[in-house]
Parts: C-alpha cells; structure tokens; sequence
C-alpha cells in the first residue's frame, strides 16, 4: 500500500460531498460537513493541506476507507481519463 499524503481541503471535501456529505458551516479555518443519519460531523481544517491523521479520523467517522478514498484519488491525478 502506498503512503498516503496531505492533501488539500477542498479536494477532501470533494470526497465527502460525493459520500453525501454537506457543508453545514464553518468556524474560524475549520468546515463542518454533516450527511443525514451520520452520527457525528466530519470536521476539516480549511489550512494549506489536511494531515493524513485527520484524513484517516474523517474517513474512519464517515464509514469509509483508506483503499475507497486512494482509489478516488487516483481518478482525479492530472493526465488520466
């Protein structure tokens, strides 16, 4: 399995809203994203790039995995079709 990497706030917001995730405010640098039925909010800090500490607890709260989310990731890398 490859290392996974910081990655930018939006693009990880991206990745839950297409969970169904849906931005429910922010306050101060940090967004809050809420999906109906979820237990808890997803909480992403809008700085330069999100650690791969707070990617892994967000993926982990929103029921998903690491594999899932390398997977859409690799979809999105510039030159692919």
């Amino acid at each position: 399995m490859a290392k996974l990497a910081p990655v930018r706030p939006a693009l990880l917001s991206a990745y839950f809203r297409e969970l169904g995730y849906r931005e429910a405010g922010q306050e101060g640098s940090h967004l809050k994203m809420k999906r109906p039925g979820a237990p808890r909010p997803l909480i992403i800090p809008m700085h330069r790039t999100v650690s791969v500490g707070v990617i892994l607890s967000n993926l982990r709260s929103a029921g998903a995995n690491r594999q899932q989310f390398e997977a859409w990731l690799e979809k999105r890398k510039p030159g692919r079709a």
